[in-house]
């Protein structure tokens, strides 16, 4: 599964077309900025589970062991974050809780920066992908305007940050098969590895690079991308059993069942490595245990835009994550229309690495027997925006030949704005 490339140009263009890539690069983050910033550290209470991973956070702080059933980079991150401004540990629980002097404001601000990143690495991926510069903008704008993405990433919930590293790894993976060098594959490992050091989920993100090298027989690509992750994983937990000085389990939230776990001898290698496996079991058992929330949903509602999560309500005003619902539309009319062409074989390879990482990303959650929720749509759908361009492009020459592309840019762009503003007021809480 090759990606696509262009026969090579004068240096004069070439440098022409990266000026304007950079510039346009630049737009799409300022737009997204733009759109996640205003007013990120209202409300200044708990929103959905900010409360869980806020308690995390000041267990590393304080060393108090904890257990959390998905891997701990996200809580390593914030922690060195929060670390800088002191304040009294404490147990935050539910939904609409104070923060108090909780550093929320600079943790928040961590998800809003990656969430801006995130349209630069997916504009650069569909520019890698399809060449064609009017595909990226669309792909970049399309994931800049959805209000779930905004809405999540005016949180200090991880998924923001799974969603950026996953699409880093893609978009570094995708200058690797377009122009070689190997330090862009070890690149495209640590990003995967950072994405699985987040939730076990960012596996979908490796998987689809490593798909797409077997396909085209790059055996060592393979290797180093699952060596160089593995590594990541593991330093990860070496980095976080070290918090906690050989200690005993203390905090378990609402797991019971573990047991009262003792963590290795500081920084013992050894020790880790051995722990390691036994945590993780326990950790694949514990997401099997999760109570049924009365938020969750099905994948098969959600490229439908079904599967609404209640992030905070204080009686006169709430914050809904909700999608913008032109766009979702799209990408699942895409997807459809790409798995045609397939059938007749006349979707191209560009179009056949997005549509195997969507796939990737969204049917093994039909298959997996515990309670889901919207935001875990997040991977596949930036997937889908990634393979939106081509479609547009293929349905402009069928309704449209005569229309310039420019034109239909800026209608699609104004079809998915229009998407925003309807579900603006849930996005803000305002």
């Amino acid at each position: 599964m090759a990606v696509t490339g262009r026969a090579g140009s004068t240096p004069a263009l070439g440098t022409m077309r990266i000026q304007r890539d950079i510039l346009w690069g630049a737009t799409v983050f300022l737009v997204a900025f733009l759109l996640r910033v205003p007013f990120f550290w209202y409300p200044g209470s708990t929103v959905f589970d900010e409360g869980i991973y806020a308690t995390y956070i000041s267990n590393i702080i304080y060393d108090r062991p904890y257990f959390e059933l998905h891997p701990p980079l996200p809580n390593i991150i914030m922690a060195g974050v929060a670390h800088m401004k002191p304040f009294d540990y404490k147990i935050v629980r539910g939904t609409d809780v104070p923060f108090g002097a909780f550093p929320y404001v600079p943790l928040r601000f961590i998800n809003v920066f990656l969430g801006s990143l995130l349209v630069v690495a997916v504009y650069v991926a569909a520019r890698f992908l399809w060449e064609e510069r009017w595909f990226a903008i669309l792909a970049g704008f399309g994931v800049a305007l959805d209000n779930a993405l905004i809405v999540y990433s005016r949180t200090f919930l991880p998924d923001t940050m799974l969603v950026f590293f996953g699409m880093a790894g893609i978009t570094t993976y995708l200058w690797h098969a377009k122009r070689g060098g190997w330090w862009h594959l070890v690149l495209a490992s640590i990003f995967f590895g950072a994405a699985l050091s987040t939730k076990w989920i960012g596996l979908a993100f490796l998987g689809t690079a490593m798909f797409a090298s077997l396909v085209r027989k790059r055996f060592r690509e393979v290797i180093v991308m699952g060596v160089g992750a593995g590594l990541v994983y593991v330093i990860t937990f070496f980095i976080f059993f070290g918090q906690f000085s050989g200690g005993f389990l203390v905090d378990r939230f609402s797991f019971n069942a573990v047991p009262a776990l003792s963590y290795p001898a500081p920084w013992n290698i050894g020790e880790t490595l051995s722990f390691l496996p036994r945590y993780t079991k326990i950790m694949y058992k514990a997401n099997y245990t999760v109570d049924i929330h009365p938020y969750a949903s099905k994948p098969w509602q959600w490229p439908l835009g079904q599967g609404r999560v209640g992030m905070w309500d204080n009686g006169s005003r709430f914050m809904i994550l909700l999608p913008n619902t032109f766009g979702w539309g799209t990408v699942f009319v895409s997807v459809l229309f790409a798995c045609v062409m397939l059938v007749y074989r006349r979707l191209p390879k560009a179009g056949m690495f997005a549509l195997t990482g969507y796939l990737i990303s969204f049917v093994p959650f039909i298959f997996i027997g515990r309670p889901f929720f919207m935001y875990h749509y997040f991977m596949a759908l930036v997937f889908g925006w990634l393979l939106v361009p081509w479609v547009v492009g293929e349905l402009r020459m069928i309704v449209a030949p005569q229309m310039s592309e420019k034109k239909f840019l800026i209608g699609c762009l104004a079809v998915v704005f229009a998407g925003f503003l309807l579900a603006a007021r849930s996005t803000y809480g305002i």
